[in-house]
């Protein structure tokens, strides 16, 4: 058992000794420096946007929107707002008049926020795309603290989505206030 304990202490100073020296990084010096301060709420109820570029900020309650498209052209993943507890159930249906959510699991986007990870998931995919080219129909959970009774389900089918805008289709859970609507890809080059 001495040996060992020998062994082993000999063996730590033999190779911490022959590490090298770390060498400084040398900084460089520090230039024009613009501090801004980021507003988030006295609950953090706001969401801070920030434009490296350009310096500015835009700050939106969390409460003001369910989905975020994104928007770049190839881009067709739709994200739910997780800041609002919100849910995703896929129907399977096709048409919004029938779809309902009975025996479906709900989802949510993944806390990482990949692509490859949202409840919408890849809706355009030849599995999610029924024959006339529109997604099949999921339900949305709203949140439960903002939303009550009916207004806390909607029912969504995306139509169409190409390189410059979504087009969707939605109702409330009881099929009144069918809407469609055109969401534009607005890029913005700083």
């Amino acid at each position: 058992m001495r040996s060992f304990l020998y062994i082993s202490i000999l063996m730590i100073v033999a190779l911490t000794g022959c590490q090298k020296e770390d060498e400084a990084i040398v900084l460089p010096a520090p230039g024009p420096v613009q501090q801004v301060m980021a507003e988030l709420g006295s609950n953090y109820d706001d969401q801070v946007y920030v434009s490296l570029s350009k310096g500015t900020m835009h700050t939106v309650s969390y409460r003001t929107f369910d989905l975020a498209f994104e928007a770049s052209p190839q881009g067709r993943h739709i994200y739910l707002n997780g800041a609002k507890y919100m849910f995703l159930s896929h129907t399977g249906n096709a048409d919004i008049t029938l779809a309902d959510s009975a025996g479906s699991s709900w989802q949510v986007d993944a806390e990482h926020l990949g692509d490859d990870s949202t409840a919408f998931g890849n809706w355009w995919s030849s599995a999610s795309v029924n024959s006339n080219g529109c997604s099949n129909v999921v339900v949305v959970d709203r949140g439960r603290l903002d939303h009550t009774g009916a207004d806390r389900f909607r029912k969504i089918q995306v139509i169409e989505a190409d390189d410059v805008h979504y087009r969707i289709r939605f109702s409330n859970i009881d099929n009144s206030g069918l809407t469609e609507m055109d969401i534009p890809k607005i890029q913005i080059i700083p």
